[in-house]
């Protein structure tokens, strides 16, 4: 897959994941990726690996995206 054009994230939005050990964490949603597949995709930043181009919604930890403020969409 290859990203054919990038999209600021204006909004305050992250997507939301689950630790083995039951713990919650967020990671900031900075762009979106439309793909050669036809597919738009949020991309992440964590202090610790920069931007992160796992697709967010493939990853099996994922549980959902959240806006500051409430939820928008469940896993």
């Amino acid at each position: 897959m290859n990203y054919v054009q990038l999209m600021p994230c204006n909004a305050d939005m992250y997507a939301v994941f689950r630790e083995e050990d039951g713990s919650i964490f967020r990671l900031k949603v900075v762009l979106f990726a439309l793909s050669d597949d036809g597919c738009v995709y949020a991309l992440t930043f964590s202090s610790d690996e920069g931007i992160d181009n796992t697709i967010v919604n493939m990853c099996s930890n994922f549980v959902r995206y959240e806006m500051e403020g409430g939820v928008i969409r469940e896993s």
